[in-house]
């Protein structure tokens, strides 16, 4: 049998493969446990079909195989930039992925839920006027909306006093500029990439925020924001405070880089 290298499988990985997998098809072994706020959102997405001839019990236990190491990945990020920034990142973690249309929640480290996303229908950019969703590392600089109920419209400045209902069907882009129930605003720490001049996130209006097309979740409908479900994003507003760390990653190649530029030393986290 040959082996295919794949930037989530280290070679030293690969011998661990067979015990993993024997594993995952004896006990049918969680990767993760959700918290109870968790139960209620939508579950994670299953794993996409390789294509491989493979029995659906193997594909399956290869997903969840697959799914452990990005999620290890993306938490040795956070680690890895926290040692740098000290506390200023607090404990949660949030990770947009591109490819996949998920954002992953990660609390002190440990991965916990992960929820549908609408990025960009142009893609990803940085520059301003391109309407693309930008990548790097960002954090929240602050929270819109907290209080209210998850389906009141909302500006950067806060509840407009109006309401909307999502819509459940596709096709529906004018329904992705209406803002939903909370909006966390996100500030590049990149300069170059994501700060200052005309690829700063901040002044384009780059924000992860409900949306009111929640029939696309899961497909890239946004004019660059970050779009999730209107009850996903009150309870993201629970736990993500100012100061916390968000990864916005195109999803391929290898999932342990941070897209762009390396981070200065901790002076992004200052000021």
């Amino acid at each position: 049998m040959s082996v295919v290298h794949d930037p989530l499988m280290p070679p030293a990985r690969i011998p661990a493969l067979a015990a993993a997998l024997a594993l995952g098809l004896a006990a049918g072994a969680a990767w993760t446990t959700a918290p109870a706020f968790a139960q209620e959102l939508p579950a994670a997405g299953t794993p996409a079909d390789t294509g491989a001839t493979l029995p659906p019990v193997v594909l399956r236990a290869l997903g969840r195989l697959r799914e452990g190491l990005r999620q290890q990945a993306y938490a040795d990020i956070w680690r890895s930039v926290c040692a740098e920034a000290a506390t200023a990142c607090g404990t949660t973690f949030l990770v947009v992925d591109v490819a996949r249309q998920r954002l992953d929640l990660f609390l002190a480290g440990r991965f916990r839920a992960s929820f549908p996303v609408s990025t960009s229908r142009y893609g990803i950019g940085q520059r301003s006027g391109s309407d693309r969703t930008p990548t790097g590392l960002f954090r929240v600089s602050g929270v819109v909306g907290l209080g209210g109920p998850p389906h009141q419209v909302l500006d950067d400045r806060g509840p407009t006093g109006a309401y909307a209902v999502p819509v459940r069907t596709s096709g529906h882009l004018a329904a992705s500029r209406i803002m939903l129930g909370r909006i966390l605003l996100l500030e590049g720490l990149q300069p170059g990439w994501n700060l200052g001049g005309n690829v700063d996130a901040a002044a384009r209006d780059i924000y992860i925020h409900g949306s009111a097309n929640v029939g696309m979740l899961g497909q890239p409908a946004s004019e660059g924001c970050v779009q999730v479900a209107p009850r996903v994003i009150v309870v993201l507003a629970r736990v993500t405070p100012p100061g916390a760390l968000v990864l916005i990653t195109p999803g391929t190649g290898d999932p342990r880089r941070i897209p762009g530029p390396p981070l200065a030393g901790g002076a992004a986290f200052r000021g």
